[in-house]
């Protein structure tokens, strides 16, 4: 499988870098690049002729974006671009459900997140895929966080916490209300310490999925969310991502 991507990744990476530099992507001048492209696609799950067709608007749409410099990077740039479409259902049917769920008054001694609603509601077999997924995907995370973190259960509740909140964020869009009722904290922090809880989860998701299986059937999902983890705010200057590793420290002010 890896040497098959590996060969049509050369090809791939010509073609998205002859596209990302062209003035006029759609001119005849560039055909054998879309063919070249549009032939990767159709190796891709699902192998549906509308998400082919999606994904492909979606390159045509997002190609000046596209800052890899090598094969690799060019066959994980068109995989998060074709998953990524799965990642906006997820969102969309979220939003409806979440919001209905946060609107109600929630007893003490309630604990499941209010996503889990997203169950009951119709979706793609990506979506459903991608909702079962974060289950196991905590599971690991608390793996992790016990292995790099084994003898401090206080510091491994804390990042266990920013990932939640990372995770809320960044896959399901929740606003800072809205990712403090589903974390249900006693004391609940300020809307500036949740965006910080944000970017640190993000490196504890990351390194949960670095350390996943290379074996997994379901690397769509993986790659996607790493797309997600490694994407920055827009706000997100040097100065702030050098202060991260001198001032980031395990205590709920921070």
């Amino acid at each position: 499988m890896e040497r098959r991507e590996a060969h049509h990744g050369d090809a791939l990476y010509v073609a998205l870098d002859e596209l990302r530099g062209g003035s006029d992507r759609h001119s005849r001048t560039h055909d054998l690049a879309w063919r070249v492209v549009f032939q990767f696609v159709g190796t891709i799950r699902p192998l549906d002729e509308d998400a082919q067709q999606e994904t492909l608007l979606r390159i045509s749409r997002a190609i000046a974006s596209f800052a890899g410099q090598t094969a690799g990077e060019a066959v994980r740039w068109v995989k998060t671009v074709h998953t990524r479409k799965h990642i906006d259902q997820v969102r969309k049917s979220a939003r409806d459900p979440v919001a209905q769920n946060l609107d109600r008054a929630r007893g003490d001694d309630e604990t499941q997140p209010s996503v889990e609603l997203l169950s009951a509601a119709p979706e793609a077999p990506s979506v459903a895929a991608l909702n079962a997924f974060a289950d196991e995907l905590f599971v690991r995370v608390d793996e992790e966080l016990m292995r790099t973190i084994p003898r401090d259960s206080a510091r491994r509740h804390l990042r266990r916490t920013w990932a939640r909140a990372a995770f809320l964020r960044l896959v399901y869009e929740l606003d800072s209300d809205a990712i403090v009722r589903e974390l249900a904290l006693t004391e609940p922090p300020s809307k500036d310490l949740i965006s910080k809880w944000v970017e640190r989860g993000r490196a504890v998701i990351r390194d949960t999925l670095d350390a996943w299986p290379d074996d997994d059937d379901r690397s769509l999902v993986i790659e996607t969310l790493r797309a997600l983890m490694d994407e920055r705010r827009a706000d997100a200057g040097k100065a702030r991502n050098s202060r991260r590793k001198g001032e980031a420290k395990d205590d709920g002010n921070a």
